[in-house]
């Protein structure tokens, strides 16, 4: 599958009003890719969460305070 098409597929999903995606990956940072790409297209802002850092917007890094 190529990016094109995953890109597509996780704006699908975002497209159906899912309120949580969980992605469990060791690729991070081509994930956070795709799934940036696919909100900037359907104009849906992204959030990440982590247990370090709590809910961040990634491209803004401010940390949403207590939320780790």
């Amino acid at each position: 599958m190529d990016e094109a098409e995953e890109v597509r597929e996780l704006s699908a999903l975002l497209a159906s009003r899912v309120p949580i995606l969980l992605i469990e990956t060791h690729e991070e940072p081509r994930i956070l890719s795709l799934l940036s790409r696919a909100c900037k297209a359907d104009a849906v802002p992204l959030h990440r969460w982590s247990i370090a850092d709590g809910i961040v917007r990634p491209g803004i890094d401010a940390v949403i305070y207590e939320t780790n």
